[in-house]
């Protein structure tokens, strides 16, 4: 699409309509990650089954989950009459399947999913459509019904985006949902958004939900952070995302950290992948850290009443790991070169009485045992 916003489902397609709130720990690493990840990303859902349609439940013994759209829409309540739902991202499955009590949902992330204006109509749409939604997202109150559903007919609400624009919009009213059911208890202090990347590396993103360096090359993104500021200095910073590399062949050429320290900020990050003769596997990760103080003093100064590191927590609250893989085709042309040169070595001229093939039977068998000796690291790694 050449739009920077379009609608977001097909007027025909099913979607899997997947709703969470904000009341378990685990719940707001799932939504803070959802909103910050780049599409291709992989994450997983899980329910228990008494939450699950029946619609998806046949579904599911059908075979029809496997691709199916998904809409990823976030409940909160303020009261016993205040119910607010927001989209927030859209996707498709890769994998669902049931484990004992649990659906387990794998998706691969796509578009950023808003409304379009005026707000407020999307929940009422979706009511009319579906039966047995829950009737409230009360964190003090236990709130049955149908967490996960299948929407038919056109959903004519809703728009998407891939842009930073459409990520500050559904990051706004994440946060808006955050604090409508926590108040000032927020449980989500800022969100990130990890974008940026090149058209082939973000392809393979897409394609399989792997980050795909080639050996001696290098992967640029941009690490971005919003947070509830009204534009002023921080006197203390909220947090950091921080990156870390498990993997013998990548290495940082710029900080690995994000510190929030305002409103709204962004950074660029680069690392190197190591021209190596195999392709290694291994995840970059990536955590988003919150610091805890006691207290924050209310002078106007922004240096006064700042924290020292020894005076504050630092709590991980969400974390994810991109499966990170160096080197695709350089191995392979370094490695059927030297087994060429190889063969060159080896090849005699033929004298006279001598066919031309006998004389390259010893060289092609050297070529060959050279290129598998040389081939064998990343032909294991990519079979895994």
């Amino acid at each position: 699409m050449n739009s920077s916003k379009y609608p977001a489902f097909s007027l025909t397609t099913p979607v899997l309509l997947c709703l969470t709130t904000l009341r378990h720990r685990r719940f707001v690493e799932d939504v803070i990650n959802i909103v910050g990840l780049p599409s291709g990303a992989h994450v997983r859902l899980r329910y228990n089954r008494s939450y699950v349609s029946s619609v998806v439940f046949n579904s599911l013994d059908c075979g029809l989950l496997q691709g199916m759209r998904v809409l990823v829409a976030l409940g909160a309540s303020a009261g016993a009459d205040s119910h607010t739902v927001v989209p927030v991202r859209a996707g498709r499955i890769v994998l669902a399947k049931l484990q004992g009590q649990l659906l387990v949902l794998d998706l691969a992330l796509d578009d950023f999913v808003f409304e379009s204006e005026p707000l407020g109509h999307f929940w009422p749409e979706i009511r009319h459509k579906v039966s047995g939604l829950p009737q409230h997202f009360r964190s003090d109150v236990r709130a049955p019904g149908m967490y996960v559903n299948v929407i038919h007919g056109p959903i004519t609400t809703l728009l998407a985006g891939r842009t930073v624009e459409a990520w500050e919009k559904v990051a706004n009213r994440v946060l808006a949902q955050d604090d409508l059911l926590h108040g000032e208890a927020a449980c989500i202090p800022f969100l990130y958004l990890l974008s940026g990347l090149s058209s082939p590396v973000q392809r393979r993103l897409d394609q399989t939900g792997d980050l795909v360096v080639d050996s001696g090359s290098r992967l640029n993104f941009d690490l971005h952070s919003f947070t509830r500021g009204k534009g002023r200095i921080l006197r203390n910073p909220l947090g950091e995302v921080i990156l870390d590399i498990s993997h013998p062949s990548a290495t940082f050429a710029t900080s690995r950290r994000l510190r929030v320290d305002s409103s709204r900020d962004v950074r660029r990050v680069q690392l190197f992948g190591s021209a190596l003769f195999r392709r290694a596997r291994g995840h970059l990760s990536l955590r988003v850290v919150e610091f805890r103080e006691d207290a924050r003093k209310s002078e106007e100064d922004c240096s006064a009443g700042a924290k020292t590191k020894d005076e504050r927590a630092e709590v991980a609250i969400a974390r994810y790991d991109f499966p990170l893989i160096v080197g695709r085709w350089r191995p392979i042309v370094a490695s059927a070169s030297l087994a060429l040169s190889s063969t060159a070595l080896a090849w005699n001229p033929p004298d006279n009485g001598d066919s031309l093939t006998s004389t390259l039977v010893v060289p092609a068998l050297v070529g060959a045992l050279a290129f598998l000796a040389l081939a064998l690291g990343f032909w294991k790694d990519s079979s895994g």
